[in-house]
């Protein structure tokens, strides 16, 4: 799969994109901040099976997950229990 790096490009890529959030930081709390809502949290797990070919279990995961740019990416990372 792709590096840390190259997934954070395409996870803020796909946010600025398709779903209209600019984080200032990688470890900005989106929902906190009020930058993802909702409604965009689906936008933006749609737009991450699209971008990567995948399904993301819905009964696995937790609005937790999507945070931040460093939890998707940790999401997006098999194995890497460390990266949230």
């Amino acid at each position: 799969m792709d590096s840390s790096a190259g997934l954070e490009s395409r996870v803020v890529a796909i946010l600025r994109d398709a779903v209209g959030v600019e984080p200032p930081a990688r470890d900005t709390d989106l929902l906190d901040s009020g930058l993802l809502d909702s409604l965009g949290v689906v936008s933006l797990i749609s737009e991450i099976e699209s971008a990567f070919g995948m399904e993301l279990p819905l009964d696995e995961l937790d609005v937790d997950d999507f945070r931040s740019i460093d939890r998707i990416v940790a999401l997006l990372t098999p194995g890497d229990e460390n990266a949230a």
